[in-house]
């Protein structure tokens, strides 16, 4: 049988024994967290410039900038790319 309160107390957060991932946000102190990131910085530990961590990368994608993203929802992720660099 499952313990609905600990169940939800799960849900909303409040579990204090919990280790944080880091990949939740807040609107308030009165609403529960959900996930997301604010002010993500991704760098390399060497000397690699922008044009080495592409060869590196391989296949993928590159997203500079991002509009809208805080207006994401689970049921339709809706967003602008301002720079998108592809590589095959």
């Amino acid at each position: 049988m499952v313990n609905r309160d600990a169940a939800q107390q799960i849900a909303e957060g409040r579990i204090s024994t919990a280790e944080s991932t880091g990949s939740a946000i807040r609107s308030g102190h009165q609403s529960p967290p959900i996930s997301g990131c604010s002010n993500l910085f991704l760098t390399t530990a060497g000397n690699s410039n922008f044009d080495s961590m592409i060869e590196m990368m391989g296949e993928g994608y590159i997203v500079n900038s991002v509009m809208g993203a805080h207006t994401l929802t689970q049921q339709a992720a809706i967003f602008q790319l301002l720079q998108l660099y592809t590589k095959s």
